[in-house]
């Protein structure tokens, strides 16, 4: 069963690999595209 994020939900997001000074491990994120991008 896959699990589709919807607008407006946070998600914890594996942000790795990092390159410079971006932060890795993993981070809350904010789903802001529209719906219609994400299902």
């Amino acid at each position: 069963m896959a699990v589709e994020p919807s607008r407006g939900e946070v998600w914890r997001v594996d942000l790795e690999p990092v390159r410079g000074h971006e932060q890795g491990r993993t981070r809350p994120c904010v789903v802001v595209s529209d719906d219609l991008f994400n299902h």
